[in-house]
């Protein structure tokens, strides 16, 4: 009974005191709902006394509750509270006070100030006196507000109310500055301005805005080149919003939700930099482009870049007469990136998407490509010049396709039925990259050669080292030289006519920093080469992939400077991985099973005027056809005798066997017969000569020189 008691007095007790702390929060959240309340007040009324218009003061309260369209994230301007995202939404389940912190908020009239930190605050600059009617002209007062928010250390959001704002020359939106408006009404596709928006209506011949330094910023608004009026109708744009860099940096740009309509005189959108100009880090989101001669237009000249600028979202359509996205050099245009766009008009005069440039790429990132006009003239939507590599683009391509080296794009990967990536074989084309065959007497390796600084090459054995790649053994160099690089090089590398890239590289082991590296001669002919080997002992990949000379080939090879083991060694043609360890036949000591098939190849008779005979390099299998009769009834047998077989070139390369099988013959017609001699060794020294009426075969190897050797014979 006594402890029952106990209990329930201490959860009366418990009661009580919860009852208290709600009770306490509830008057916290009062008192503290109660001190917003009036610093809104106080708000609201320093802004009329800049402006006495109702909608600005609508707009100036839109912009102090918690339902506002700029999150609280954003808000290094006019915040009402300090509550973050998450606090909120842990206030709104728990009904838990202990996150929200008041703090000042600064009046649109009252100059910037120090908080309790020590740092300014920024605002929102509303701007006053427009007409927005569409016929006053209120470049201006625009103007003016944007320069007075710039003129801030801590720069300023300018707000325009809904409107049609007149302007007649280019509105230049300043560093730390952003324009912003109402969003851009709910007709954008029809040539009307809808006044539930924010539009900027354009009367001039250069760009309407130029967004002109770090960080500055356009959003939820319009920007129209005026189709309308007496004065605007003979007067055409050059552009809409122009972001330039002359013999500066600007970074960080931004666009949101931002409708560019009309400009049939330019670009909708031109980013340039010129004179050693550089822009990067810009991102523009959602912005709709309709109606203009090029949708966006990204350039530098050769001394300035354009890098590494973002676009997500939005649509390019309507009536673009000439480019829908154009990127260009001379100088670095690269990785520049759209993700999920749509660029659908009908038609275009040149393409939907034109790139240009040694140092220009993009990245199209699931973006929809059509033009069902363009099917009809059989147009590609995309044209990437020559000089272009290293493009990436993915998504959907409708009607027409892709015109384009795509062995140097091989990213570009559309889901289409009008054309197909093409991707380099992987397949390792180094003869002997096994390392097999090695004469430690004469330290020679076929497939390789070896010139340049005195070194001690071995192979290494399994008892010192595990190898990487099972048949693939391990030479170790020991390098003896004094600052001469020693050479390590595939004696012959298969030519390649269509691939612009090459990749290669081998597995390296060494205590020395700088030991290997591996050069390569690129497009233009000068030497290149990889990173060295850090010396940390362990087994490290060396290697590279770079456009390469195409006039004289690659010339890869291993510049070794220190001591080294190597393994597996690996050259591909195209911008494939590397593939070490995966090799031909001959790389991995000719292990095979199963069936092999060699192709037969017909081949003429030699000359009868001459003891030379040349046959293709083609094959193992060589039938020969037999020579002419030399005339009718019976007649003794005659020989044609041949003494060289492919003495110059087209040499067989060593190691080469190949079997000629030897036509009927006999009576009239002559028979073939390959004498011995220096060129052409056969077994006993004894002449190959064929027995008439017979079938007859022979197999040579060769010497790799213009030489043979005998292997066997059937028939002679």
């Amino acid at each position: 009974m006594h402890s029952s008691w106990t209990a329930a007095f201490v959860a009366i007790l418990i009661s009580v005191c919860l009852s208290i702390q709600l009770h306490d929060q509830r008057r916290e959240i009062a008192g503290i709902r109660e001190e917003l309340k009036e610093q809104k007040a106080l708000w609201v009324e320093s802004a009329k006394s800049i402006s006495d218009s109702s909608a600005d003061e609508r707009l100036l309260r839109s912009y102090t509750t918690a339902d506002t369209n700029f999150n609280y994230a954003d808000a290094d301007n006019v915040i009402a509270t300090s509550i973050s995202k998450e606090d909120r939404t842990t206030h709104r389940e728990s009904g838990n006070s202990s996150n929200i912190r008041p703090v000042p908020v600064v009046p649109v009239a009252q100059k910037y100030k120090e908080n309790e930190n020590g740092r300014e605050i920024g605002r929102y600059l509303v701007v006053k006196g427009l007409a927005g009617d569409g016929q006053t002209d209120d470049t201006a007062i625009i103007q003016k507000a944007i320069n007075k928010a710039a003129n801030n250390r801590s720069r300023a959001t300018v707000v325009l109310p809904r409107g049609i704002f007149l302007i007649t020359k280019t509105i230049r939106v300043k560093a730390g500055v952003t324009l912003v408006g109402q969003g851009y009404g709910s007709s954008p596709l029809q040539i009307k301005f809808d006044a539930s928006g924010s539009v900027l209506a354009y009367c001039g011949d250069k760009y309407a805005v130029k967004l002109a330094g770090h960080g500055a910023s356009l959003e939820k608004l319009a920007v129209y080149d005026y189709p309308v009026g007496s004065e605007c109708e003979s007067k055409q744009g050059l552009g809409g919003v122009l972001i330039s860099a002359n013999n500066q940096l600007v970074e960080s740009i931004t666009m949101r939700n931002v409708l560019i309509y009309q400009f049939m005189g330019g670009a909708s959108i031109k980013v340039q930099a010129i004179n050693a100009g550089g822009i990067a880090y810009a991102s523009f989101h959602d912005i709709r482009i309709r109606n203009a001669k090029v949708g966006i237009h990204l350039s530098a000249d050769d001394t300035s870049f354009v890098n590494s600028n973002k676009f997500y979202d939005g649509a390019i359509s309507g009536g673009i007469t000439d480019i829908g996205i154009w990127a260009e050099g001379p100088g670095a245009c690269n990785d520049n990136q759209f993700n999920s766009m749509v660029i659908e008009p009908y038609s275009t005069n040149i393409t939907h998407v034109y790139i240009s440039g040694s140092s220009t790429n993009v990245r199209m990132n699931d973006v929809r490509l059509e033009g069902k006009d363009m099917f009809a003239d059989d147009k590609p939507l995309v044209i990437i010049e020559d000089e272009s590599y290293g493009n990436v683009m993915n998504g959907m391509l409708g009607h027409t396709n892709v015109k384009a080296d795509l062995n140097r794009n091989p990213g570009i990967t559309f889901a289409t039925n009008k054309m197909v990536s093409v991707k380099s074989s992987g397949h390792n084309l180094l003869w002997n990259a096994a390392f097999h065959g090695f004469d430690p007497e004469t330290s020679e390796l076929p497939g390789w050669t070896m010139t340049g600084a005195s070194v001690d090459v071995k192979l290494v054995p399994d008892t010192e080292e595990d190898h990487l790649y099972v048949y693939h053994n391990i030479i170790g160099i020991t390098y003896l030289g004094s600052g001469d690089t020693f050479k390590l090089r595939p004696a012959s590398l298969q030519e390649n006519h269509i691939d612009s890239f090459c990749t290669f590289g081998i597995y390296a082991k060494s205590d020395v920093a700088g030991s290997i590296s591996a050069p390569m001669k690129d497009r233009s002919g000068s030497t290149i080469a990889s990173s060295s080997h850090s010396g940390s002992g362990k087994w490290e990949f060396i290697g590279m992939s770079s456009l390469y000379d195409r006039a004289n080939g690659p010339q890869a090879y291993f510049s070794i400077t220190g001591d080294v083991k190597v393994t597996a060694p690996t050259f591909v043609y195209g911008s494939a991985s590397a593939t070490p360890g995966a090799e031909f036949l001959s790389g991995a000591g000719a292990r095979m099973s199963g069936l092999f098939t060699s192709n037969i190849i017909e081949v003429s008779p030699p000359d009868i005027t001459t003891d030379q005979w040349f046959i293709p390099v083609e094959g193992n299998i060589y039938d020969t056809q037999q020579f002419p009769d030399s005339g009718g009834g019976t007649c003794s047998t005659t020989y044609q005798s041949v003494r060289r077989i492919n003495h110059s070139n087209p040499k067989f390369p060593k190691g080469s066997i190949v079997t000629i099988m030897f036509p009927v013959c006999g009576n009239c017609v002559p028979c073939l017969a390959i004498r011995h001699n220096t060129y052409i060794q056969l077994m006993g020294e004894s002449d190959f000569v064929p027995q008439p009426l017979g079938i007859n075969s022979m197999t040579l190897v060769s010497n790799g020189n213009g030489t043979w050797r005998e292997v066997s014979r059937n028939g002679a």
